[in-house]
């Protein structure tokens, strides 16, 4: 496929395209600011003013829901004391303003003040409606004479609570350490403990007394059940709303359901605002928050065109995004897919880059939207052909490779065991803990090794040279010695007389040789004529012609003029060069002669041997200047060695600071060890390269293989005596001190990066027993490496199946903990089986999976909330009823289900 021109946006149509599935349930859970105890002038202590009544009006319905929507209350429960008639007005105003209302009521029984909030839907207010009515006799009012409210007077705080619950209403303990009303206040409730224990009351309200023993020390109350602990706003005036709301994590859209799960997972679906904290910062278990609004980069979004995964359209949670389905729904396929179209690395086996190759081929196309660090949104687009993804920014392309906008972390299946079997895996896993620092040493670290491969590119070239220039240098010795001798035999004048003849012969033919280059360059000249002529169609600027032209003139008229002149010189040149000719052999038989008469047994070697040292002499000329050269790149490379050791120590010492803050944020059954720049890995492979075939034991170069690689290379250039000191035999020493030069240079760049071991402790209590991951059971295993990836970083984190070879207990008391609290400042995606991690763990988001044929299909996609979510869950996940009840048994001590 060609590749898109620059500035274009690839765009690919697939051959087979169903409409995106989307609809309200894809969005995600998110938090809304909410109150759940609000009044209207029907209160008997109302503070709103002349408002039209007690009656439901829908002038200050708008008024009371304009004033939530200005202070950013998303959703509030009406809850007069024993009524529910404003509910209607005040929905169709919040429904107008986007405000989510939901109908409830207040009650008072035996001296304790309860509120149940019912559906906001027309079935919701029935029920209210019917409960209400249940409350008192058939003729009895609600109200006595001067307005105030009556409480209930059949039956307990228990029994009441339960008959909302199966009215099903949300049932919830307002103000609770409130004097006289309240359930913990001294003598309102004698039964209160029961009453929090029971299940039927899911949230209590720390306004009351502050310093209530209850919210320091809840267990006196709530025995071994953490308490789910929500302010309200108790609102009766217009200047108090949203004074006291609170952030629940909802639905798309909020319902009943919604805020039961909030209270069922307080801890991750309850937080105060952060400036409540100086009044309640004090309270067992009460989490605040300044801004529930994300920070952290994150995907946002997933749309598949063509392939097995045609027409999937999805969104993802900014928090914990669970992708459930059985075999074959393309789970792992999506994670290969994000993983592809984020340019996050390729897979570690073969068998995921297969998967993704196989169902997301060439006629398919991803998009995915992100959220970067800085909160800017971008959209990436590719297809399955190969080609590069585009990263746009609006409709505009950036021209920036996607992971400098988005680094996303993945792990297909089985990647969370190799990275506890490759020690460089691991390596690089803690360096990208360090960020644009790393990154930044890496690039210096390049640079420096690119600098020394040009370098000894050089020096080889050099050294060829030298070599070469430095044999001739002992040839031309040799010659140097036979001509002295032969003078001291009295043939000096002779010799000399030879060699300046031979030297002057030298000069005048290299003089002679000049006209020819000429000649020869007038040749070239004339190829690069004529001119360039106007291309067809083409109009080129105005005197651009001329220009050329001129040149060419000029050109033609040098060429004319070049040539003569050089048959001119070589006309000239005949007659010299005849005379020197003769003058030449003249000379040579006359010498020739007089070195025989003077007993030179063979002078016609005399001029062989003088030509040679003439030419000796010029090739070794610039054998000083090499000699200088070859110094001076080795003085370079030792300033670049310098260089590489200290950004190599600085690369150790960040990875040890790294390994530290993962160590201290992964818990204390967990860590890594550092070993300092102390694996020879690559050191040991140059050494067995360097000698295979020698015989050399393998223990010898292991040995040598722990000596500091510039250590090992100096000792190397000594020779074998050094080498031998170093601790091994001196047949070893003595094949390694024949090692070339370049070879000795390559173990003298040799990288000994950290060696890195991740522990896990498995001592009995009061001991240590730390054990290396490679030596213990897969599911110890799994357990550290899961703790470690899910502790580390800020970017997007996408596992396959993370409970492979996990014990499922461990899955329930620990990794669900770690997950809810990793996720409120990253973005984990997983694609599971297991039904705890997306239900325990409290999956913002779950992408219910199915596949007919040849493509797959979303069954359901939302929050936990959402009913037909919550079914899928269910029904696809193994153990998914169990885990809904573990959901329900870890706030409640008996739940009445």
């Amino acid at each position: 496929m060609a590749q898109p021109a620059a500035g274009q946006v690839m765009r690919r149509e697939p051959t087979v395209r169903r409409p995106a599935i989307r609809s309200s349930g894809m969005s995600h859970s998110r938090f809304y600011l909410c109150d759940l105890q609000v009044h209207t002038p029907a209160d008997s202590q109302q503070e709103y003013g002349n408002v039209g009544g007690r009656e439901p009006n829908s002038t200050f319905a708008r008024q009371l829901v304009e004033a939530h929507a200005s202070a950013g209350v998303e959703v509030f429960a009406v809850t007069d004391h024993n009524r529910v008639d404003w509910y209607p007005v005040l929905r169709e105003a919040g429904d107008a303003a986007g405000v989510s209302v939901f109908p409830g009521l207040e009650f008072s029984v035996q001296g304790c003040h309860l509120l149940a909030i019912w559906d906001r839907t027309d079935d919701g207010y029935r029920l209210a409606t019917q409960f209400l009515h249940r409350l008192w006799k058939p003729g009895d009012s609600p109200f006595a004479a001067n307005g105030d409210p009556r409480p209930v007077t059949k039956g307990g705080v228990v029994e009441l609570a339960r008959e909302a619950r199966e009215h099903q209403a949300l049932v919830l303990a307002p103000h609770c350490t409130s004097k006289g009303i309240g359930l913990f206040a001294p003598k309102v409730c004698r039964n209160s403990g029961e009453v929090a224990r029971s299940g039927y009351v899911l949230g209590f309200d720390v306004v009351g007394n502050p310093s209530a023993d209850v919210l320091i020390n809840p267990r006196s109350e709530f025995g071994d059940v953490p308490p789910s602990w929500f302010i309200s706003g108790d609102v009766r005036s217009l200047d108090k709303v949203g004074t006291r709301a609170i952030y629940l994590k909802l639905g798309s859209e909020p319902t009943v359901e919604g805020l039961r799960q909030a209270f069922l997972m307080p801890e991750t679906r309850i937080r105060f605002p952060e400036r409540l904290r100086s009044d309640w910062g004090h309270v067992a278990g009460v989490r605040f928050i300044k801004d529930p609004a994300p920070t952290w980069p994150r995907l946002t979004r997933i749309e598949v065109a063509g392939g097995f995964h045609d027409g999937l359209s999805v969104d993802f949670g900014p928090g914990l995004t669970a992708i459930i389905g059985g075999k074959g729904t393309g789970k792992s396929t999506l994670v290969e897919i994000l993983r592809y179209v984020l340019d996050a690395g390729d897979p570690i086996e073969e068998e995921g880059a297969n998967n993704r190759r196989h169902n997301f081929g060439a006629n398919a196309e991803a998009t995915v939207d992100f959220v970067d660090a800085e909160g800017d949104r971008y959209e990436v687009r590719r297809s399955g052909d190969g080609t590069p993804a585009v990263l746009l920014r609006g409709e505009h392309e950036t021209g920036v490779d996607v992971p400098r906008r988005m680094a996303v972390r993945v792990f297909g299946q089985r990647e969370l065991r190799a990275l506890g079997r490759q020690p460089d895996l691991l390596r690089s896993f803690v360096a990208s803990q360090t960020g644009a620092e790393w990154e930044s040493l890496a690039s210096k670290e390049m640079e420096v090794l690119s600098s020394l491969r040009g370098l000894a590119a050089e020096m080889r070239s050099l050294e060829a040279d030298l070599a070469h220039m430095e044999n001739a240098e002992g040839d031309l010795t040799d010659k140097q010695d036979r001509l002295r001798l032969a003078a001291e035999k009295g043939l000096a004048d002779l010799v000399q007389a030879s060699k300046d003849l031979a030297a002057r012969d030298d000069a005048i033919r290299t003089a002679l040789g000049w006209p020819n280059k000429v000649s020869s360059a007038v040749d070239n000249l004339r190829e690069v004529l004529p001119a360039p002529s106007d291309p067809e169609n083409v109009e080129l600027p105005e005197g651009m012609v001329e220009a050329l032209e001129s040149l060419q003139s000029a050109v033609r008229e040098g060429l004319t003029g070049l040539a003569e002149a050089v048959q001119s010189c070589k006309t000239r040149l005949e007659e010299p060069t005849r005379r020197w000719e003769v003058e030449y052999e003249d000379a040579r038989k006359r010498l020739a002669r007089e070195l025989a008469e003077a007993g030179f047994s063979q002078p016609q070697e005399l001029e062989k041997l003088q030509r040679e040292v003439a030419r000796l002499e010029r090739e070794i000329a610039a054998l000083p200047e090499k000699r200088q050269r070859h110094e001076d790149l080795s003085n370079e490379r030792t300033n670049d060695l310098q260089k590489l050791a200290s950004l190599r120590r600085a690369k150790s010492r960040m990875i040890e600071k790294a390994a530290r803050s993962l160590t201290e944020s992964v818990g204390p059954q967990v860590r890594l060890r550092i070993n300092a720049m102390a694996d020879r890995t690559e050191l040991l492979r140059i050494l067995n390269r360097a000698t295979k075939g020698q015989g050399i034991r393998r223990d010898q170069l292991e040995r040598l293989s722990r000596i500091a690689p510039m250590k090992l290379a100096k000792a190397i250039r000594e020779g074998a005596e050094k080498i031998q000191e170093l601790g091994c035999t001196a047949t070893t020493a003595s094949k390694l001190a024949s090692l070339p030069p370049e070879v000795v240079r390559e173990i003298e760049e040799a990288d000994t990066p950290d060696d890195i071991r991740l522990q896990i402790e498995l001592g009995p209590p009061g001991s240590e027993a730390w054990t290396d991951i490679t030596e213990v059971s897969p599911g110890q295993s799994a357990t550290a490496l899961l703790a470690l990836i899910l502790t580390s970083g800020t970017e997007p984190l996408v596992i396959d199946q993370p409970e492979d070879d996990l014990d499922n207990r461990y899955i329930y008391d620990e990794v669900v903990k770690v997950i809810a609290r990793v996720c409120e400042n990253r973005q984990v995606i997983v694609a599971t089986h297991n039904a705890n991690i997306p239900i325990l763990g409290d999956a913002e988001m779950i992408i219910a999976l199915d596949a007919a044929a040849d493509r797959s299909r979303v069954l359901a996609a939302g929050g936990i909330e959402i009913p037909e979510v919550a079914a899928s869950a269910r029904q696809i996940l193994e153990g998914g009823d169990a885990a809904f009840q573990a959901r329900q048994r870890r706030y409640l001590a008996a739940s009445p289900d």
